[in-house]
């Protein structure tokens, strides 16, 4: 299943048929940034999430986990091909390093 980009939520759930021009210029971002993130072209970044937020009247979090979770599925989707690359463990136990880092703590 491909992911769905917060770009075409924002256009399907919160824009509908209003004018692109208007809502980056009550956003105050040009209106190639706006359209890129609607075609999902470009990420939601944390500014703009926050214009968002204050303009949709939700949180800067909805905007930020839905460009998480689409960045997160599309790693996951990549996930086949990373798996191949073969990686080296950790010589080392974790609680190991753990133990070490106490004992020098306690010094």
């Amino acid at each position: 299943m491909k992911p769905i980009h917060p770009g075409e939520i924002l256009k399907e759930e919160f824009i509908h048929d209003s004018s692109l021009t208007a809502l980056a210029t009550n956003l105050g971002i040009s209106i190639r940034y706006l359209s890129e993130i609607i075609r999902g072209k470009r990420n939601i970044s944390i500014p703009v999430a926050y214009k968002l937020s204050a303009y949709y009247g939700n949180s800067p979090k909805f905007w930020i986990n839905l460009q998480l979770e689409y960045n997160i599925q599309r790693y996951e989707q990549a996930l086949g091909i990373i798996t191949r690359i073969p990686i080296k463990p950790r010589s080392i136990p974790l609680a190991r390093v753990i133990r070490r880092k106490i004992k020098r703590h306690e010094k």
